[in-house]
């Protein structure tokens, strides 16, 4: 998977993100395997440079809607003049026509992709490290609290001005846009939440709670999978 990441054709790439979402779901491959896969995407490692290339090209997706060689792969697309300040402006106002402005509209289509496996791989990832038991591994690195925290903190290195947390409740408040994007948001949402306190009190000071509430009300009219996971991840917020 870290091969295809890295190739430049993006076909190859979007063939590594379907890789990852297989590799890290234990219904369609080994535990080991959905282990190993979900700590390379959550926290890459310092002695496996794949694992460092998955961890970064996951979490830019994620985080900052890019890849990290970005610059050069759009010359392939379109010239365009990169603003800093339009991300921040889309975070504030939760346009996705901001937040791609001055882009081409094959890098749109192809970032929806991207952002669409990136969030399932992401709740995959979440969900096998804080379920499952691993023989070679510490009881305090097997804690779900320290996996989460550990994790919320990592994701401050890929974008300081906001956290995972911030950035998945947007993708919920994007939920009669993006309802798919929204209900994997959603799962990471309820892990994180279920196993950290500070994860869940972090959440709720962001309006989480009135943001899942209003996507499971569109979840009711377009989506029952969205209804589902939105009225679990209240249950949760509501501790």
């Amino acid at each position: 998977a870290a091969d295809l990441l890295q190739k430049e054709p993006l076909d190859a790439r979007i063939l590594g993100m379907e890789s990852l979402s297989v590799l890290t779901n234990p219904c369609k491959t080994c535990w080991n395997t959905a282990r190993l896969a979900s700590r390379a995407v959550l926290f890459g490692s310092n002695d496996h440079h794949a694992f460092c290339v998955i961890q970064e090209f996951i979490l830019n997706i994620v985080q900052n809607r890019c890849m990290p060689d970005e610059d050069s792969m759009m010359e392939g697309l379109i010239d365009y003049d990169s603003d800093d300040d339009e991300e921040e402006d889309y975070f504030m106002k939760g346009s996705e026509e901001e937040r791609y402005r001055e882009k081409p509209s094959e890098y749109y289509a192809i970032m929806n992709a991207f952002v669409n496996y990136g969030l399932k791989i992401v709740a995959n990832a979440l969900q096998v490290l804080t379920t499952s038991l691993d023989t070679d591994k510490t009881a305090e690195e097997l804690d779900p609290r320290n996996i989460v925290e550990q994790f919320l903190q990592i994701s401050l290195e890929f974008s300081p001005k906001q956290d995972i947390l911030t950035t998945l409740l947007i993708e919920v408040g994007l939920a009669e846009s993006r309802p798919h994007n929204a209900c994997l948001a959603g799962k990471s949402l309820k892990t994180m939440s279920q196993f950290s306190t500070a994860a869940r009190l972090r959440t709720k000071t962001l309006r989480g709670f009135e943001t899942v509430s209003r996507a499971e009300e569109i979840g009711k009219v377009t989506n029952f999978r969205l209804q589902e996971v939105c009225g679990e991840l209240q249950q949760v917020l509501a501790r």
